[in-house]
């Protein structure tokens, strides 16, 4: 998904989807990415967790660009030096932004963030530790004590 910047500043926004093509994906969405920002973004977001998604972070950052680890991982990640080396780039992690809370609540209350796709599946709890759910998805899930959705 692409947006423009609602300020008309000229920025855009790339989103890609929780996708199992991973692989598929890093490559079109790398392409793509610096197709549209005319040779990179200035800062991706690495949101996921995945190590694909990680190494399409940095492949579709600009040279001198920035890539901001925002996930919790669960296991170490292998990246290739020279993707940040000959361009370059840096890679920051952020734990949390607990002072601009306020800021965004109020940019999503008038509208300016969109929040729908940000939640891609509700799964009860309980189903969390079957094999066939455990770490066999991307995306973000949300995990209620009673879920009235069976899982199929």
């Amino acid at each position: 998904m692409l947006w423009k910047s609602p300020r008309g500043e000229g920025s855009w926004l790339l989103k890609s989807e929780p996708t199992t093509f991973w692989t598929r994906v890093k490559l079109t969405l790398s392409r793509k990415s610096l197709k549209l920002t005319d040779g990179g973004a200035d800062v991706c977001f690495e949101v996921t967790g995945v190590e694909t998604a990680f190494n399409a972070a940095i492949e579709s950052s600009r040279v001198n660009g920035q890539v901001v680890i925002v996930s919790v991982w669960e296991g170490p990640a292998s990246i290739s030096p020279n993707s940040l080396v000959l361009k370059e780039r840096e890679i920051r992690g952020i734990l949390a932004y607990r002072d601009i809370f306020p800021a965004v609540i109020k940019l999503i209350a008038e509208g300016t963030f969109r929040l729908d796709g940000l939640i891609t599946r509700e799964i009860p709890l309980s189903a969390t530790s079957r094999p066939d759910i455990k770490g066999s998805y991307l995306g973000r899930f949300i995990f209620k004590k009673s879920c009235q959705k069976q899982w199929s």
